[in-house]
């Protein structure tokens, strides 16, 4: 598993879903604590209490950098349009990593 390895540089987890209770693995991977890990939860219909992102993944992308290495989760749609959009701005296809569902 990725997260078990030495990786160089940040592993940037993006994962989309609809609502909270969509989110897989929300409460592990908000805790998880790993130098070089960051978790970016996006909801598309959140509920009135949630402070994280809004939207669509797609939306959330302009602040990341193209040396990380990616971990995308989500819709087939949305993970297809991600890969998309991060090798367009110059991430390397081996260092972006997909699971859409």
């Amino acid at each position: 598993m990725l997260l078990r390895r030495p990786t160089p540089g940040i592993i940037q987890l993006i994962q989309g879903a609809r609502t909270l209770e969509d989110l897989l693995f929300y409460d592990e991977f908000s805790v998880f604590d790993r130098s070089g890990f960051s978790y970016s939860p996006v909801l598309s219909r959140p509920d009135a209490n949630w402070a994280g992102l809004r939207g669509h993944v797609q939306d959330h992308l302009d602040h990341l950098s193209p040396d990380t290495q990616y971990c995308v989760c989500g819709s087939l749609e949305m993970v297809k349009q991600v890969q998309e959009l991060l090798i367009a701005r110059g991430a390397p296809g081996s260092q972006v990593y997909a699971e859409g569902y």
